[in-house]
């Protein structure tokens, strides 16, 4: 989980930069059908990923580390988004470690 975290963190790094989906997310409107739809895909694809390390932890709880992988590929999404428009990592991984301290990432 550190390192999907990382990942987003590193983007930025590079020169500002949003995830894959973000900066596409936002414009959804704009975007031909096609390009909506791998959003999409790319988001749930994510989700899924969250799902299954969470269930190595909790396998028994599928509906709940269902909800729990939406709320942290949200979380994550957001935060970066936040880090991006203030152009400042150092918020991102502010952000990051007080959803470690609050529980929400593992």
């Amino acid at each position: 989980m550190a390192r999907y975290t990382e990942v987003f963190a590193d983007t930025l790094r590079a020169d500002n930069r949003l995830c894959l989906a973000g900066m596409p997310g936002a414009e959804r409107n704009q975007l031909p059908e096609e390009v909506q739809t791998e959003v999409v895909k790319y988001g749930e694809m994510n989700e899924r990923w969250l799902e299954r390390v969470l269930a190595m932890r909790d396998p028994d709880k599928t509906e709940q580390n269902q909800r729990r992988a939406k709320a942290i590929y949200a979380a994550v999404q957001g935060a970066q988004l936040i880090a991006h428009t203030r152009n400042d990592v150092s918020l991102y991984e502010e952000i990051i470690a007080t959803y470690r301290e609050s529980g929400l990432l593992p």
